[in-house]
């Protein structure tokens, strides 16, 4: 137990690295990764709970600093859309946009940002 905020940071530090751009795992799956690749045996199922929630818990830190910062964001794909000449953005540049601007995103945040360049690039028509 006394081991858990060190291992919610590596594990952090794991899902980040991961997928340094785009869209990130899920945390269940990617925690499962990493104690499988560290050879960690959780057969406490008390600690696995709190390691658990402690990690949901600063994704969903994350995820906040996310949307705060989506508004900037939107203004950069917009920005990026012009000057790619694209009038309508799928999924794949939604996907290209992060790489280039080396953003990584929550599934919800990203959906979220598609939508919303989406929405704006019908607005402004270039």
């Amino acid at each position: 137990k006394e081991n858990v905020p060190e291992l919610v940071e590596k594990v952090m530090e794991y899902i980040i690295k991961l997928k340094p751009s785009g869209i990130r795992p899920y945390t269940d799956r990617a925690l499962q990764q990493f104690l499988a690749m560290e050879g960690i045996k959780l057969i406490d199922y008390e600690v696995r709970a709190i390691l658990q929630a402690k990690i949901s818990e600063r994704m969903r830190e994350i995820e906040k600093e996310e949307r705060e910062a989506m508004p900037k964001l939107l203004r950069k794909a917009v920005e990026w859309a012009k000057q790619n000449k694209k009038n309508r953005f799928t999924k794949a540049d939604t996907e290209a946009f992060l790489t280039d601007t080396e953003t990584s995103l929550s599934r919800e945040n990203y959906d979220l940002l598609y939508s919303k360049i989406n929405t704006q690039l019908k607005k402004i028509r270039f």
